[in-house]
């Protein structure tokens, strides 16, 4: 034993404890399977064959007998394992951690022996020393390992069939695998949670906004999973026989159900706060569900980064908004900064825009505002926004203090209207006189603003009615007019009608935000921003064609038509039509989804900005420039060349016919050469007015010849750039690289007229690789247009687009609106499956039909 006065062995004494214990638990381990792995086999098998669902087929006797022979097999081989099992002793530990550690001489025992014969000095120093050598040996120690003995008792391998049948059931049982073995064990149970025979079934439905699916409870007793049910869920519930009126239990709140057959019960309530919902009969509670009610809690909304300006004044905001069940609106409110002092005319800014957001997910807004036009432009201003969810829940940013941007107008008769307006808001009625006449010097000279009937008839309406009647009133219409003329005078029609389009979008917003909204009104307002979102388009093609004019690449015959017959109009009223259908059919939420998405659009959209064409996009007009030179290089060269061919017919000069044209058809060529012969060639001598065949034209075309190879030249540059640039070159400019170099190769010979038709067909494929790449860009400019929405290529749904031939808002798109007939016949088929699973006296089997069609829809 260990002197208590050794500390410096107390260690030692430490790890040979560890190593001890360690071994003790791996002897008990191989003990205990030496002994009981029959028994875990037997259990092993059963809970297999439970989880599967074997025994069930048989039906409930098939249940009870299988239990019996587990209980009877298992009882058996337990007690035959009690007896072969024993505890192992110390010295089968100390003798398994020295064969683990190759230890010889029993070091371990020595350590735990005393001396027999402590008198002698000799023989304690002799003990000392080996008790010494003894505790040495314990840092050579090492862990033993469990040693594979089920392998000579089981040669026949049968514990890997019991293993792999348990991971078949496991995997058969699912979730449901605590209930399976519940239910092969207790077979006698009479409610067994999960029974379908037990006639009980609850729908809990949670609200509408939270986008969750309609839980579904069958059976009876005691659920094992705790169920969470959103505030607002309703519950309906149907149960099957029993005696005395069934109740559903909610805290303090009960409801009984009402009689709906002989043989059903039935009843729907809202669930209120509950820990536990019971459906009880005759004081016995038949079904017992633990729940937890969560409360709608109100959103959350963060400003991320600081305002930034856009061009022409508009301004870009960064939040974040995050709701439980999704935000539902984004409200926007500016007021004047209470230390600016003194404002000039002007009202508070409320806007609402629709949000639908994804539930519990946070998502980032850059929602875009152009307040350019409020006449506290250049004045600091407070900006808060506002986050709803759907049960009206409000979260408020903190407030944001910025210099409400100006936009500059740099058109001279714009910039004095915008003067004029902004003196009208400081010092409404005493500028009106000087207000009048300087509308009257710019309408006498219309050409300052190239005579447009619009922008003089709109002078006209603001010098008269501050004429007749000069009032404040007066004054805030004349204000916001005069933006409308300055815009017009400076942008033309499209920023006006990028307003317009928001003007509509926000209409439609208040009308599915509203309840009481009629079908009528929504028609009238969806229809209001087809109109709308028509004419923007039409504008922005036109401003397309405008800047790409202004930079100088405008290919030939380049006009909006170009971009309507690929992209039109009507592919959007499509969209606007689908999204009409949604809001009528009652889904007003799918229709606040869709309008969100073109929110988004217009948040992007900046329609007053230069639109600047990607780089692709600029290398393609600079390679059309390049190619309508050589087109019209090659047209003057093929010019020359029939000027120099027209001299040569004047000076009577011809070419020797062909050989060919010597040669008779039919039946004279077999009579006078023989079948099967060539004629002789042709004698030049018999042919009057012909010159020697051999002999060259008198004219020379050597200038022409280097033009032709400078221009193939110029060709072959261009093939190597789309080669560079495509990984491949267009077929048409390889044809027309031929034809200029059999062009070449006549010219050199001084034959102007054999050069010809080679020059005609270069000039035909370099036509078709113009209309080609017109096409293609065409393409571009679709896209161009997309992105001018914030867009790629995508389709209204902001889904992309695939590879196909689909007429959608982009060739290519594979996605199918239904027409109006479709639709109608879904809604009529939906309706007539809502009738008849709500006809609860139909058999089980035909309601569970009837929900499993509803679920497609």
């Amino acid at each position: 034993m260990l002197d208590p006065l050794e500390f410096e062995k107390r260690p030692l004494m430490a790890r040979l404890q560890r190593y001890r214990l360690a071994a003790r638990l791996i002897l008990m381990w191989e003990c205990g399977m030496t002994a009981f792995w029959r028994t875990d086999c037997w259990i092993g098998l059963f809970a297999g064959l439970w989880l599967i669902g074997i025994p069930s087929m048989a039906g409930k006797y098939g249940e009870i007998a299988t239990l019996l022979v587990f209980l009877g097999g298992f009882v058996y081989l337990m007690r035959n394992s009690l007896r072969v099992f024993r505890w192992p002793d110390g010295a089968e530990t100390d003798r398994r951690v020295e064969q683990a550690s190759n230890l010889h001489d029993r070091p371990l025992a020595m350590i735990d022996d005393t001396l027999a014969n402590p008198r002698r000095e000799n023989t304690r120093l002799l003990w000392k020393n080996s008790q010494e050598k003894a505790f040495g040996q314990v840092r050579r120690l090492r862990l033993p390992l469990p040693q594979p003995l089920l392998a000579k008792m089981d040669p026949a391998g049968l514990r890997i069939f019991v293993v792999l049948l348990l991971i078949v059931g496991m995997t058969v049982a699912g979730p449901l695998w605590a209930e399976k073995l519940k239910a092969g064990l207790f077979p006698f149970s009479i409610n067994r949670a999960g029974s379908v025979s037990d006639g009980i079934v609850l729908w809990i439905t949670p609200p509408e906004y939270t986008m969750l699916g309609q839980t579904v409870i069958r059976g009876g007793g005691r659920a094992g999973n705790t169920i969470t049910i959103p505030a607002g869920s309703s519950i309906k519930a149907r149960v099957k026989g029993g005696v005395g009126t069934p109740e559903i239990m909610m805290k303090k709140k009960r409801v009984k159900l009402s009689r709906i057959d002989g043989k059903f019960w039935g009843g729907e309530t809202e669930i209120t706060p509950a820990e536990k919902i019971i459906v009880r009969q005759l004081f016995f509670p038949r079904l017992h569900i633990p729940v937890k009610y969560a409360a709608d809690t109100p959103p959350s909304i963060a400003l991320k980064e600081a305002p930034k300006p856009l061009e022409k004044g508009a301004v870009q905001f960064t939040l974040s908004v995050r709701d439980d069940y999704g935000v539902r609106d984004l409200t926007m409110r500016m007021t004047i900064d209470p230390e600016a002092g003194e404002a000039p005319l002007g009202t508070d800014v409320t806007e609402t825009r629709a949000v639908m957001s994804e539930p519990g997910k946070e998502k980032d807004l850059q929602p875009v505002y152009d307040l350019t036009w409020h006449p506290w432009a250049g004045l600091p201003v407070a900006i808060t926004f506002e986050a709803t969810d759907f049960l009206k829940q409000t979260a408020r940013s903190e407030s944001i203090k910025i210099v409400l941007p100006e936009r500059a107008f740099h058109h001279p008769v714009a910039t004095r209207l915008i003067d004029i307006r902004k003196r009208l808001a400081w010092t409404p009625l005493s500028t009106i006189p000087n207000a009048v006449y300087e509308l009257e010097e710019i309408l006498a000279d219309p050409t300052q603003y190239d005579y447009d009937a619009v922008v003089t008839l709109s002078l006209r309406s603001m010098a008269s009615r501050m004429n007749f009647s000069p009032t404040e009133e007066t004054t805030h219409r004349i204000i916001e007019q005069l933006w409308d003329t300055a815009l017009r005078v400076e942008d033309g029609k499209l920023t006006l009608a990028a307003r317009d389009l928001r003007k509509a979008q926000q209409d439609l917003e208040k009308l599915l935000s509203d309840p009481n909204t009629t079908d009528e009104q929504i028609a009238a307002a969806m229809e209001k921003l087809q109109l709308a979102m028509a004419q923007y388009m039409r504008e922005l093609f036109t401003e397309m064609q405008k800047k790409i004019a202004e930079g100088g690449m405008a290919p030939p015959d380049f006009n909006p038509e170009m971009f309507e017959n690929n992209m039109n109009v009507r592919d959007l009223a499509e969209f606007l039509e689908q999204m009409r259908a949604q809001a009528l059919s009652g889904d007003r939420n799918a229709a606040r989804q869709m309008l969100s998405h073109l929110q988004q659009m217009m948040d992007s959209l900046d329609p007053s900005r230069s639109m600047d064409m990607p780089p692709q996009m600029k290398k393609m007009m600079e390679t059309m420039k390049q190619l309508q030179d050589l087109v019209e290089r090659q047209q003057t060269l093929l010019n020359n060349t029939r000027r120099q061919n027209d001299s040569l017919k004047e000076r009577g000069w011809r070419e020797s016919p062909e050989y060919p044209e010597f040669v008779p058809d039919g039946e004279d060529s077999a009579k006078k050469w023989g079948q099967g012969n060539m004629p002789p060639p042709p004698d030049a001598k018999r042919m009057p007015g012909i010159k020697d065949r051999d002999a060259p034209p008198p004219v020379n075309t050597q200038t022409e010849k280097r033009e032709q190879d400078d221009i193939r030249e110029m060709l072959g540059n261009m093939m190597l750039d789309a080669d560079e640039e495509m990984g491949k070159i267009p077929e048409n400019l390889q044809e027309s690289e031929q034809e200029m170099r059999g062009s070449g190769n006549r010219l050199g010979e001084n034959r102007p007229d054999r050069s010809i038709p080679h020059q005609e067909k270069a000039l035909e494929h370099l036509r078709q690789s113009q209309q080609n790449m017109a096409q293609k860009l065409s393409e571009m400019m679709k896209q161009m247009t997309l992105m001018s929405f914030g867009m790629g290529p995508m389709d209204p749904l902001g889904r992309p687009l695939s590879e196909g031939n689909g007429p959608s808002l982009l060739p290519g798109s594979k996605v199918k609106i239904p027409d109006e007939a479709e639709r109608k016949r879904a809604q009529e088929i939906l309706r007539i499956l809502r009738k008849r699973a709500g006809e609860l006296d139909r058999p089980d089997y035909e309601l569970e039909y009837y929900r499993r069609l509803m679920k497609q829809f």
